[in-house]
């Protein structure tokens, strides 16, 4: 063998270990996930209760990845696994971000089982761990539970307007109220747990079933025969001749007959908002000094045709 050919032999064996030593010196000095993600929590999401169970959109936040190299983003993706069931490749076909630190999730179908699942990866290809948070409940069917009139029990005259307040859960931002087959047209969602609505006079006396629609999800909810509408029932004053008045407050419909007249008024009577005073034919009124009727409600005077 010739000196020449052994040199060069020499020459490679140095060579490749030069390689060997570099390649040794890269992979010691690859970039790796130094910090995971932390404080992984949900801004929309933070207790599973009724408010937040009606927002079909979950808003994730968490405090960065940090690398010893260059931190390249995440990839995350919101499914219906739990962490046991969560595997790389699942988070890999989810979306790929950069270096934010939140991230807003598509409107989501109901389920009591929705989680979130992020992974932090570097420009050197490092992976960091998988972390989960869940799982989230999303509910958008409304429930109601109680509907009360404004004294407080659940009837009310259909000779005036009702002002009705419907208590429940998950009532959302656009919604309708139904009652029997009539849709108000006056509601207010006060609440996620609180409607108010006007039931218009001239409803048939009668039970009904009062409904509320969550409009956007297009759900609903029924409580049967829940309300009652009642005919107006007049008062009549029990007298069998004249009637001496002084500070009377009407609350009720009430009727003024011939059998008391004439009425004498010492004071002023109030017909209050929501009743009705109707005054019949030859019935006489007599005020003193300083006396009268104030009507903030209805007031109704029949008299006896002309005769010529």
């Amino acid at each position: 063998m010739s000196k020449s050919f052994k040199k060069m032999q020499q020459h490679v064996c140095m060579l490749m270990l030069l390689i060997v030593a570099f390649v040794g010196n890269i992979s010691e000095v690859k970039a790796a996930i130094t910090a995971d993600i932390a404080n992984l929590t949900s801004l929309s999401h933070p207790i599973n209760n009724s408010d937040n169970q009606i927002k079909r959109q979950i808003v994730m936040t968490w405090d960065t990845a940090v690398s010893d190299g260059t931190l390249s983003g995440y990839y995350y993706i919101f499914d219906n696994n739990d962490a046991s069931s969560t595997t790389l490749s699942g988070v890999l076909a989810g979306t790929q971000i950069g270096a934010a630190v939140t991230v807003t999730s598509a409107a989501l179908s109901d389920s009591n089982s929705h989680y979130f699942h992020i992974m932090a990866f570097d420009a050197s290809g490092t992976f960091g761990s998988v972390t989960t948070e869940g799982p989230f409940v999303v509910n958008t069917s409304p429930e109601v539970q109680t509907v009360v009139d404004g004294s407080g029990d659940s009837s009310g005259s259909n000779g005036t307007d009702q002002t009705i307040t419907i208590s429940g859960l998950r009532f959302m931002d656009a919604l309708s109220v139904t009652v029997g087959s009539t849709s108000l047209t006056s509601v207010t969602r006060n609440s996620s747990s609180q409607i108010t609505a006007t039931v218009p006079s001239g409803f048939a006396a009668g039970s009904y079933d009062v409904s509320v629609t969550n409009a956007a999800v297009s759900k609903s909810h029924t409580l049967s025969s829940v309300y009652t509408v009642n005919s107006p029932v007049e008062v009549i004053p029990d007298c069998s001749g004249p009637l001496t008045l002084s500070g009377v407050l009407i609350e009720e419909d009430t009727r003024w007959t011939i059998l008391c007249s004439p009425y004498t008024l010492n004071g002023s009577v109030l017909v209050s908002s929501g009743a009705t005073l109707t005054i019949d034919p030859g019935v006489e009124v007599k005020l003193a000094t300083n006396a009268g009727i104030r009507v903030e409600g209805g007031l109704v005077v029949h008299g006896y045709p002309i005769q010529k």
